[in-house]
Parts: structure tokens; sequence; C-alpha cells
């Protein structure tokens, strides 16, 4: 390639170019770290014993898949660091490697959000309500997959020096619509069920409150961190469309698999954390009513005492071990008359 179609740049452009990527991946192998720690933490639980093969099938692929994009991550930092050419066109072109990178993300965030959705739905006890949303949902992640297909194509592309359209919509398109789309998803289901959750639950007694607002900033917590960081992505593509800031938005976009694979295991583990908080709580709690007639058996799939839909009831688990997986991270929300046709 000629002088006139690969210009030199100087270390100030290279950093410009470069920098955003190099951050993005640093943050990603740190937060990689820690889901390594909250997997760890999630095997011994309850939670972990009591799952079925199919959850804990979802946790390991999940993080699998992050590995492997962790270590592609890995690459970017050897290839940057070691390339000795400054050309333009060497250094925003890449390696096959890093154009193949958006795929794996977008499956991660496919398999989180479809499992968070589905599990989320089950506090919806009309099924038709429960499974538009959950349709809903899915119709939104897979279209978000679909984008981040398209970001993968022109990726390679790209990088084999094709600068094409794929299927008429240019990369900055796509991308935006990518990352648009995983923030959209991201809020509608964390909002859907903090709604359906407050309107359910809230206003029973002391116990439910404290419990539905420690539900509340886990789940916030939750997803806050990948709904920004798509966010981010998103503006910083549409904002920044052309060099040298165009790779602005590898700093938020690197992160994401470990910020989802995050996202699920802390959702996992709410139950155990409503457990260690408010365990103490909800034993006196027990205890006040057992006299009282009001305790009777049921099931609590999250490990603690059954939040009561009815002021006169409040169900505790006497066979939790035989109660499916499917649906425990949310399942006690839904109260004692599941098969009722209200929400």
């Amino acid at each position: 390639m000629s002088d006139e179609a690969n210009p030199l740049l100087s270390q100030l452009e290279s950093d410009q170019i470069i920098g955003p990527v190099l951050l993005g991946a640093m943050v990603q192998i740190a937060l990689f770290g820690f889901t390594i720690s909250h997997l760890i933490n999630l095997r011994s639980t309850q939670t972990w014993i009591r799952s079925s093969g199919g959850t804990r099938a979802i946790c390991w692929a999940v993080m699998l898949l992050n590995t492997a994009f962790t270590g592609m991550i890995a690459h970017d930092i050897w290839h940057y660091g070691t390339l000795p050419q400054r050309g333009i066109y060497d250094i925003i072109a890449g390696t096959l490697v890093q154009a193949v990178e958006p795929i794996l993300l977008g499956v991660v965030a496919l398999i989180v959000q479809l499992t968070l959705g589905w599990r989320s739905s089950r506090i919806i006890q009309r099924p038709r309500l429960r499974w538009g949303y959950f349709v809903f949902v899915g119709t939104l992640s897979v279209i978000s997959f679909l984008a981040c297909i398209g970001v993968t194509i022109e990726s390679v592309w790209f990088h084999r020096g094709r600068y094409d359209s794929f299927a008429g919509l240019s990369f900055t398109s796509y991308l935006g619509l990518w990352m648009w789309g995983e923030c959209l998803t991201d809020l509608v289901i964390t909002v859907t069920y903090l709604i359906l959750l407050r309107r359910r639950l809230w206003g029973q007694n002391e116990i439910v409150d404290s419990t539905v607002q420690l539900i509340f900033r886990l789940m916030v917590r939750s997803a806050a961190y990948t709904t920004l960081f798509a966010m981010l992505a998103a503006v910083m593509a549409q904002a920044f469309p052309e060099l040298p800031y165009y790779d602005l938005l590898y700093t938020f976009c690197n992160p994401l698999p470990s910020l989802y694979t995050l996202s699920l295991f802390t959702t996992l583990s709410i139950g155990e954390t409503v457990q260690k908080t408010l365990g103490s709580n909800v034993s006196q709690f027990q205890a006040s009513h057992a006299s009282t007639g009001h305790l009777s058996a049921g099931a609590a799939p999250l490990g603690v005492t059954q939040i009561p839909t009815r002021p006169i009831s409040v169900r505790v688990d006497s066979n939790y071990g035989q109660v499916p997986d499917e649906g425990k991270a949310f399942e006690w929300a839904r109260g004692p008359s599941s098969r009722d046709d209200s929400l």
C-alpha cells in the first residue's frame, strides 16, 4: 500500500485512536476478575445447589464466552503494544480477531437478556400478558443481535479492505442500533419488573417494604452498568463518527461482556443477599406469627420467607428442594395465588 493511501500518524494521533480501545480492554480484563470471584461465590450458595442443570449451563456458557472475549481483548493489547507500523490503515484496520469480537459480546447479551427477561416474566400472572412481555423483550434482544451481526460483518469486511455497506446500512448505523437496542432492552426488563414488584407487594408490612427496597437497589445496580455503558457507547458512536475520536465508543463497549456476566450472577444471587441482609428480621417476623397460626407451608423460591401478598398469610418453605428452578430469582414475588388471572 502506498504512503498516500496509508499516511503515517504522529504519536499523538495514534494515541487518540488506540487509547480508547486499550482503556476499554483493561477495564474488561479487570472486570473479568470480578466475574470469576462472583462465580466462585455463587457456586458456594444454596441457590446454586438448588439450581437446575439448565441454569448452571447458562452460567457456564456466559462465563466461557466472556473468557473467550477477554482473551481476544488481551490479544488486542498485545497487537497494538507491539505494532511497528504507524500507517493509519495499519492501525484502524485492526486484526481479524478484533473484527469478530462483537459477535461474542452480542451472544453474551442475548443469553443474559433472554434469561432475565424470562425470569422477570414470572411475576406476571396473566399468561397472555406474561408471554406478550417476554415476546417483546425477546424481539428487542433479537433486533439488537441482528445489528450486532451487521457490525461484525462490516468489521471483517473493513479489515480485509472492503468498504461496502452490508444490507444498505453503515457501520455507525448498525452500531447505534445495536447499542441503543441493548440499552432499551435492559431498561424494559428492569423497569417492568420494579413497577410490577412495587404494585404487587408494597405496603404489606415492614418486612415486605424492607425486602422490596433491597430488591430495588440490587436490581437497579445490576442493570445500571450495562444500560449506562451501552448508552454511552451509542452516544459516542453517533457523536464522533470520524477519526480521531471515532474509537471512543470502545471505552464503553469493550467492558460489556463482563458487565452482562456480573448482571446475571448478581440477579441469581438476590435470594442469598436478601437472606443475609434481612434474615434476622424475617426470623423474628416468623416467630411472632407462628403462635397466631399465620404460617402455612408453601414455596419460597428465593430461600427466604415467602413475602406475603395478603396481610394474613406468610408462606415459608417446607419443601424448597423440590421447587423447580425456573423463575426462582423472581418466583417469590408472584405470591401464593399464582393461578389467578390478576397481576
